[in-house]
């Protein structure tokens, strides 16, 4: 008699002993995110752990990312809790119904998760063929987990309509034969389904009512056991941040934009150097959340290398320079897809907003343009870089016909246009279309009114000082 107990102490003692991996979800649902639920799953798997929580609190995000952590919860053999703390809507719900038991706290919620697409305006309502889709994959994931697929359907599609039978089976409502046989009407067509922690263990979505951390553990049978806690690295939070679309659509458009600026200018300067700290950070989101590997982070640099032969060895801009922007274009685009060539709709979908935001990045781009031709030359700061020639107190127009046929020496490149001092005066200067060094002797062979036309004089020019 007491050998059976024995067994059953050391059994209990075995069970208290057990690890559970928990894993945070809280905020918006991104790439960050996936890789957290990623690295905590693998773990959890290496070190052989009873079971694996995800604590859910988001109002949603990216679907294409939270398929991608679906997939990882589907995959692992390890028992999953989703303790729904306090709500798990859109995205969110679809992570709750990729594990096997899910506990939804007293006051909290789940559903409302159907697609919506955005792009230059307010969010809309997916098109059918995505509502479809997404319909189907909320179906089978609740049936791979044993949860009422009838309910999540209803999360997806309003058109759903879904009843309790007398008989106490959740059904669409389709699938009644006749209307006395029908309970109660638990979600009416037309209106999309949401759960209340309550409502959820009533239709049994929700094994049990905690109002708190503790009493979860209780109700999972998971109380005693050691918890090790999954927090983002730096690299994850990082991540999160640098890919918020906000975020993510400011670095994008300010390294670009900067790049452009240093296009206009004679060497290289602030703005080139701040448009590829940018562009680097936007890269470095993009590479610790998976959507850029080396790939496109070699295309980036081949692109700047290109770039900047151009600017610096190769005179006028033609297609060195014009490949070196292709190149930089089609990185960018590539770490913001997923899947370049879209297979299914969530990829086009995918793939619509990451053309969005290119829009977006080049409307700011060319704003932002605009109002540095605009504005920025007329500042004391840049005034000196461009090519406005301050007139006189009296605004009358100078006369640099005295010039013509004298000598200078360049200041810096002319590619056509540039600085040359001629007879001790800084003036600014243009060129027929030639690439004409610094440190070089020039001669003025025209003026047309402020426009002075040199040329090298290349019999005369000596080693660059």
């Amino acid at each position: 008699m007491r050998f059976p107990l024995f067994l059953t102490f050391l059994f209990s003692l075995s069970l208290m002993a057990g690890e559970i991996y928990w894993i945070p979800l809280k905020g918006e649902v991104e790439w960050g995110m996936a890789s957290l639920l990623k690295r905590g799953v693998k773990l959890a798997e290496e070190n052989e752990a009873e079971g694996i929580v995800i604590e859910i609190s988001t109002f949603g995000g990216r679907l294409d990312a939270a398929v991608e952590m679906k997939d990882v919860l589907l995959q692992t053999t390890i028992p999953t809790f989703a303790f729904v703390n306090p709500r798990a809507i859109s995205a969110g719900s679809l992570l709750a119904l990729s594990t096997h038991h899910i506990y939804v706290l007293s006051g909290g919620s789940i559903g409302a998760a159907t697609p919506v697409t955005g792009g230059m305006g307010e969010m809309e309502k997916a098109p059918e063929k995505i509502i479809s889709y997404t319909r189907a994959l909320f179906r089978t994931t609740a049936e791979a987990r044993g949860h009422s697929s009838a309910l999540a359907e209803a999360f997806v599609d309003e058109d759903i309509e879904v009843v309790l039978t007398k008989e106490g089976k959740i059904v669409k409502r389709e699938e009644v034969d006749k209307e006395e046989n029908i309970k109660k009407v638990i979600c009416p067509k037309g209106k999309l389904l949401t759960l209340s922690g309550k409502e959820a263990l009533e239709y049994k979505l929700s094994e049990g009512l905690p109002t708190s951390k503790e009493e979860f553990l209780k109700l999972a049978h998971l109380k005693g056991k050691k918890i090790v806690y999954i927090r983002k690295n730096w690299g994850e939070q990082l991540s999160s941040l640098l890919t918020n679309s906000t975020v993510a659509s400011l670095l994008f458009s300010l390294g670009l934009l900067g790049l452009i600026f240093e296009l206009s200018m004679p060497g290289w300067g602030v703005s080139g150097t701040l448009g590829a700290i940018f562009l680097i950070l936007f890269f470095t989101g993009k590479y610790f959340a998976g959507l850029a590997g080396w790939a496109e982070i070699f295309l980036f640099l081949l692109g700047c290398t290109l770039l900047a032969i151009e600017i610096f060895l190769i005179p006028g801009f033609g297609i060195t320079g014009i490949s070196g922007i292709i190149l930089i274009l089609l990185s960018l685009y590539l770490s913001l897809v997923k899947h370049p060539i879209p297979k299914s709709p969530l990829e086009w979908v995918a793939l619509r907003e990451a053309l969005y935001s290119l829009s977006i990045g080049f409307i700011l781009l060319s704003a932002g343009f605009l109002l540095f031709l605009k504005f920025l030359p007329q500042t004391p700061i840049f005034s000196h870089l461009g090519l406005s020639t301050r007139l006189e107190e009296s605004h009358a127009i100078p006369d640099y016909s005295a010039l013509l046929g004298k000598t200078g020496k360049t200041l810096t490149p002319i590619r056509p246009v540039g600085k040359a001092i001629i007879e001790g005066k800084l003036y600014d200067v243009v060129s027929e279309g030639e690439f004409i060094e610094k440190n070089k002797i020039v001669k003025v062979r025209h003026v047309e009114g402020m426009r002075i036309v040199v040329e090298e004089e290349k019999n005369k020019n000596e080693t660059p000082e």
